[in-house]
């Protein structure tokens, strides 16, 4: 009897380990096909990963910003920010600047489909500065056309036109070198 407790904790405990690393492979497998097939990206993410399995609060907070990608490139707009508070909790201080630059950015789009223009503004900026730090011309392209939207809205044409224009700069400079792809 006194051995029993030992041997059922050790199985806890792999049972534990092994469904974290299953859904960390589930993850990073979701994140590399984002681009290339978001619908399978979407279907990894909401029927592969029981969230309530996630056992650490780095693992939640990915969970949260790629689902929320996932949801963005399958033309589901979201409208609260229930799902990506996760993300925007763990990565808000820049502990990880390419998920703090995709929180800020899809945290910024609901605050746009909320009409919180002023929110969408300065979460796209928070973006933009993670971005700028990653040299990440592909995201930086959609950081500015989403603050042109957001202008947009509002009528301020002159700003409107700016990140219009900075936002063109950018994808520009990625037609520019044919061996990356996004």
């Amino acid at each position: 009897m006194k051995h029993l407790l030992p041997i059922i904790l050790s199985i806890l405990l792999l049972t534990a380990c092994g469904e974290s690393g299953r859904n960390s492979q589930l993850l990073e497998r979701a994140e590399t096909i984002m681009n290339d097939s978001c619908d399978v990206a979407l279907s990894i993410l909401q029927d592969s990963i029981d969230a309530s399995t996630l056992t650490t609060e780095r693992g939640r907070a990915i969970y949260a910003v790629l689902l929320s990608q996932a949801l963005d490139k399958n033309y589901i707009d979201l409208t609260s920010d229930s799902i990506i508070a996760p993300a925007a909790e763990y990565f808000a201080n820049g502990n990880n600047p390419h998920y703090a630059m995709l929180t800020h950015y899809y945290h910024g789009k609901i605050f746009l489909n909320q009409n919180k223009l002023s929110d969408a503004i300065i979460s796209c900026t928070k973006a933009e500065n993670f971005a700028k730090e990653l040299n990440d011309d592909f995201y930086l392209g959609l950081i500015y056309g989403n603050i042109n939207n957001a202008y947009l809205a509002t009528d301020n044409h002159i700003e409107c036109i700016k990140y219009a224009h900075l936002s063109y700069n950018h994808f520009n400079k990625i037609n520019k070198q044919p061996h990356k792809k996004y």
